[in-house]
């Protein structure tokens, strides 16, 4: 069971109820901005960063439920610093339960064999760190545009609703 590959595509649409769900557990307004902005873009976003090099489990959906439920439930109660906590743990936990691919052990030991050639204090990145910290670059404005876009549809839809509600509102006084 821990060993069944999942896509990073299919784990992350996996994850869209999950957001639902600690919204709803958190609950109050102050704590669920924050939490939820947290969790998605911190967390949530681990499976398109590490696509290249891990392949997410079924162990990565559950622990990702599991760990967040848990968490709502403590934000919950003890506030919305404990977000940080939940982050962290998830940042740890994801990579423990993703099984790594051909390319990931490939640049993982190039870097070691980097390291290994560096006498002293390494104060720049080696060839190998420096192809992933551009493909990083490259996701992450993906992932900007991606949010922008994100957000800019939730506003419509937030605005669409209160016109309908708007609207009906004054045919039942009328």
């Amino acid at each position: 069971m821990n060993n069944t590959k999942l896509s990073w595509l299919n784990l992350t649409l996996a994850l869209i109820p999950l957001c639902f769900i600690v919204d709803y557990i958190v609950g109050t307004q102050n704590n669920r901005n924050l939490t939820l902005f947290m969790l998605m873009i911190i967390s949530y976003s681990m499976p398109f960063y590490y696509r290249r090099t891990d392949i997410p489990t079924l162990a990565s959906l559950i622990a990702f439920y599991i760990i967040s439920i848990v968490g709502a439930v403590i934000i919950l109660f003890g506030g919305a610093a404990w977000v940080i906590l939940l982050v962290i743990v998830l940042a740890f936990v994801y990579p423990a339960t993703t099984i790594s691919t051909p390319y990931g052990k490939e640049i993982s030991e190039k870097i070691e064999q980097e390291k290994e050639e560096i006498k002293g204090v390494q104060f720049i990145a080696t060839p190998s760190q420096r192809e992933i910290n551009k493909s990083h670059i490259l996701d992450t404005f993906i992932f900007i545009v991606v949010a922008i876009l994100f957000l800019l549809a939730k506003d419509h839809f937030i605005q669409r609703y209160e016109m309908m509600h708007e609207n009906t509102s004054v045919q039942k006084i009328k």
